[in-house]
């Protein structure tokens, strides 16, 4: 992630409880110890429930918005700003 401002804007569809949409961060080789300062924004699926993970330089966050399930095979749209 280059600026200073990230504003996500995505539509799905899926019926799987689990899974990744989104990633933006380095590859890791699993050879290498893991850097815990690595820029990372993640946005997927746990449960069925959104869940927006990141690392912008202050260690690891993770957010899950769980008012609504969206494993149910309609149409989706989110917004991450």
């Amino acid at each position: 992630i280059i600026s200073y401002r990230v504003d996500i804007n995505m539509r799905f569809r899926t019926s799987s409880s689990d899974g990744l949409l989104l990633w933006s961060g380095r590859q890791s080789d699993p050879q290498e110890q893991k850097d815990e300062n690595d820029d990372f924004l993640a946005v997927g699926l746990n449960q069925g429930y959104l869940t927006l993970a990141y690392n912008l330089g202050s260690g690891e966050a993770i957010l899950r918005y769980n008012l609504t399930r969206l494993d149910d095979d309609l149409w989706h749209r989110i917004r991450v700003v």
